[in-house]
């Protein structure tokens, strides 16, 4: 059984087998793979991981909203929805933070 960041991605990118190989090197490889130009796959690249983090944290934000809001939501027991945001929040600070910083 793999421990991250030593699992494996659902789908390999430019090569990387496993999230501790994936580099933005990679990513833009990638890109250009998809038929994008260099340029406009490194930009993009560079785009998504600046936008990355507050794009988890609105997600987190929503979900806690849409808790509190949505009447289909109120029926969730909380300890179920302490356990999805906890989810949420464990996914934001520990993989995306760590992805983020093998990008940089």
């Amino acid at each position: 059984m793999a421990v991250w960041p030593a699992e494996t991605l659902a789908m390999p990118v430019a090569g990387a087998a496993k999230f501790c190989e994936v580099t933005q090197e990679k990513l833009v490889a990638t890109g250009i793979e998809l038929g994008l130009g260099k340029g406009t796959a490194a930009r993009e690249t560079t785009r998504m991981i600046a936008r990355l983090p507050e794009a988890a944290d609105g997600l987190i934000q929503q979900m806690t909203e849409e808790y509190e809001s949505m009447p289909i939501l109120a029926r969730v027991t909380p300890g179920t929805r302490a356990a999805e945001l906890h989810l949420l929040r464990a996914i934001r600070h520990v993989v995306i933070a760590d992805m983020l910083a093998r990008m940089r």
